[in-house]
């Protein structure tokens, strides 16, 4: 119910700042009520691990807001997995949130909400620190927040279901008291070690609420360690972002940590820790290897933590037994081994992560969403860091790989995909070498080669690639994962752009579904599967189903994304397209304009979406009869096809094709037969043509004409060689 901006603060200090105010319309008793009781909560508060308030106040038209630090950070969980971070250090980043928690706790309040996007983790100094922040349905235990009326309705969840506690969940209980953040704090644990969640949000958000009460309150998850043995392939994946193997890492998981865990997200809350001072105090007796309380000490359980803690001490107690000296030297000198490989292992790591970060950095600007169409500033950071990635990072093939990815990533994002190309080889190249063919990072390499390789009209290509890509995801990290649905939508791109509209939409389809159930309606990833799966259906002339799924995208993006969003641009591009099928020629006009506007200001000029959309404001002219803007435009976009990707690209022919219609259109009967036969020996995008050419409105008054009917049957005689060389479009 509210928004969050960054602001600058001028006095007395100067800093950014975190800017909450409750949205506009939003402002009921019930809202007012929790927003001066965050307020209040924040000011009675005072700990690193929790952002700090500065300021509050009203606006002028009577909108309450407060300032807080600005946490540039990203959820602890995410922090994590993009350092690699071991279970050890893991579980150290976790204390400096039990000692947050802990803090809130001293001071009466109760989250309720703890969850990894609400514990961001910032660098400050180049070191990790924990920040807790949204206490927006935080509860006071001593006394009221604030004089407003502030109830629950009974019936109501308060939290996040997949880390909220029984007693939440249970909304005709009023006693939650601080356990219930413990509880919290549990789940999240269990994630940070495991990489999955006690139940995955698949089972809690397709229940109904009652089962998912009872999931919560009444069923007992596995420990993390035996979680871990039913993920199958992905239990590498995860092992891998914790620096082990999977056998390595359910060993460490096993034992202590398994019974903190598992002690914390008790369904019995009297059997659970107490406070989130009590489980930072039995994580602190983990790592200094003493017994924990969470387990039963039995005496073999206390020797075998007091000889970690004193191995030393130990050995000289058994210097009598010499094969246990033997054993015990042995061990002291793997152990040394392993700790300087750990150590070589965490500096290597280190060193990559700081390269990556500064070229990370460059390539902020490069964002379209970002950049606004300054192109040449994003070329001139990207074309310095590709001439210095070889040479600064001769020795670092993994690192190099990895940018190479990014660079080339970014490159195809501004449209610039011959610079593009030859890094997603490069990095897809260095990846299967060093990593393996199935590794996420060389898929991710392979789908952006595919990716790329289809707007280069190279489509047969295109789709091999992008189909071994999609059947590698789904094998291993299953089929609604996303780096497999991101590869079956380049795949169903692919297959549509050579004409293959049944295949295409029975592969888009299912990928839109997914999006929905997985991301909702409002996430980009969503509207950008249903304006490829739209496109199909508008090729397919099934308007009467296009038309209300684009604009109701549409309306959707509008309503959450930022006004010059990318993704704008394109569904209103496709939606014009079926305004203009539709006959409704003035609204499409109208907003093929818009699409194109919106599409310069944020691709530049040179961007193969603009020349595109060109192309489609110039057939909207042609509808009109405006003829000779129409030829101005549409010579424009061959030219610069030409430029940019060469005389070969289909777009070039297909440009070319589309004057010979103007022509005739415009009662040039000779120029227009000029430009047909001129099209014959253009790479022209057949599919799109071949048995329609004399079909075409726009060359309808050439008919009946012998030459005519003569270039008609040459376009025919081609689509077959055209099929097999993959120019099909």
């Amino acid at each position: 119910m509210g928004e969050v901006w960054l602001a600058e603060q001028t006095e007395p200090l100067r800093r950014l700042v975190a800017l909450k105010f409750i949205k506009l319309g939003m402002d009921s008793r019930q809202v007012l009520a929790r927003f001066e009781s965050e307020r209040q909560a924040l000011a009675l508060m005072d700990h690193p691990a929790i952002a700090r308030i500065f300021d509050g106040g009203t606006t002028p038209d009577g909108h309450p807001f407060f300032a807080m630090e600005y946490v540039k950070g990203v959820p602890i969980t995410e922090h994590c997995d993009r350092h690699r971070l071991t279970t050890g250090a893991r579980v150290e980043l976790f204390l400096q949130l039990c000692a947050g928690t802990r803090h809130a706790h001293q001071k009466a309040i109760l989250h309720r909400d703890l969850k990894p996007s609400n514990v961001l983790v910032a660098l400050v100094d180049a070191e990790p620190q924990v920040k807790i922040i949204d206490f927006g349905i935080a509860k006071a235990l001593a006394q009221p927040l604030t004089g407003a009326s502030l109830v629950t309705e009974v019936g109501t969840l308060i939290g996040t279901p997949e880390y909220m506690s029984p007693e939440q969940a249970e909304v005709t209980r009023h006693d939650v008291d601080t356990r219930s953040d413990v509880y919290s704090l549990g789940v999240m644990l269990y994630e940070l070690l495991s990489g999955t969640l006690p139940f995955s949000r698949a089972e809690l958000r397709n229940c109904s609420g009652e089962e998912l009460r009872r999931l919560i309150c009444e069923v007992e998850p596995p420990a993390p360690s035996r979680k871990l043995a039913t993920l199958g392939d992905r239990a590498q994946q995860v092992a891998q972002a914790r620096q082990t193997e999977p056998p390595a890492l359910e060993r460490t998981l096993r034992g202590d940590l398994d019974a903190i865990v598992m002690k914390a997200v008790e369904k019995d809350r009297t059997r659970r820790y107490g406070s989130a001072a009590e489980l930072g105090a039995d994580i602190e007796r983990y790592l200094r290897h003493e017994p924990v309380k969470a387990r039963p000490a039995g005496t073999a359980y206390r020797m075998r933590k007091f000889v970690r803690r004193h191995r030393a001490g130990a050995a000289v107690a058994t210097t009598a037994a010499m094969l246990v000296v033997a054993f015990v030297v042995a061990q002291s000198v793997q152990v040394r081994r392993v700790s300087r490989e750990r150590d070589r292992a965490n500096q290597e790591a280190a060193v990559a992560r700081r390269v990556t970060d500064f070229m990370v950095r460059m390539f902020d600007v490069s964002d379209p969403s970002e950049a606004r169409g300054n192109s040449l500033r994003a070329r001139e950071v990207l074309d310095r860091a590709s001439a210095q990635i070889e040479s600064s990072l001769a020795d670092e093939p993994t690192v190099r790989a990895q940018l190479m990815y990014a660079m080339g990533n970014v490159y195809q994002t501004l449209g610039l995909y011959r610079e593009a190309l030859p890094l997603a080889e490069k990095s897809l190249a260095i990846r299967r070498d060093r990593l393996g063919a199935s590794a996420a990072e060389t898929l991710q390499s392979q789908l952006l080669v595919a990716k790329v390789l289809g707007v280069l009209a190279r489509y047969l290509e295109a789709e091999k690639l992008a189909r071994e890509t999609a059947e590698s995801c789904r094998t291993q990290f299953g089929p609604e994962d996303n780096l497999t649905l991101a590869a079956q939508r380049v795949l169903g791109v692919a297959v549509e752009r050579v004409g293959r509209l049944a295949e295409a939409e029975a592969i888009l389809r299912p990928v839109f579904e997914s999006r929905r159930r997985l991301l909702g309606d409002a996430h980009v990833e969503t509207i950008g599967a249903g304006v490829d799966f739209a496109r199909v259906l508008i090729r397919r002339n099934r308007l009467d189903e296009s038309t209300p799924l684009l604009e109701k995208l549409l309306a959707t993006e509008r309503r959450v994304l930022p006004p010059d969003h990318p993704a704008t641009a394109v569904t209103m591009s496709c939606l014009s397209s079926n305004y203009f099928r539709l006959g409704r020629t003035a609204e499409s006009l109208a907003q093929t304009r818009e699409a194109l506007e919106l599409m310069q200001r944020v691709y530049g000029p040179e961007n193969e979406r603009v020349f595109m959309e060109k192309g489609n404001l110039a057939e909207r002219y042609v509808a009109v009869g405006r003829f000779v803007e129409a030829e101005s435009l549409l010579l424009e976009v061959e030219q610069s096809f030409r430029r940019k990707f060469g005389p070969d690209h289909p777009s070039v022919g297909y440009a070319h094709y589309k004057l010979a219609g103007v022509a005739s259109r415009a009662g040039q009967r000779e120029k227009a037969l000029r430009l047909l036969r001129e099209t014959l020996d253009l790479r022209l995008p057949a599919a799109d043509l071949q048995g329609g050419i004399s079909n075409d409105d726009d060359l309808k008054p050439l008919r009946g004409d012998p030459r005519f009917e003569l270039i008609v049957a040459k376009f025919k005689e081609r689509g077959p060689a055209a099929e097999k060389t993959g120019t099909n479009r």
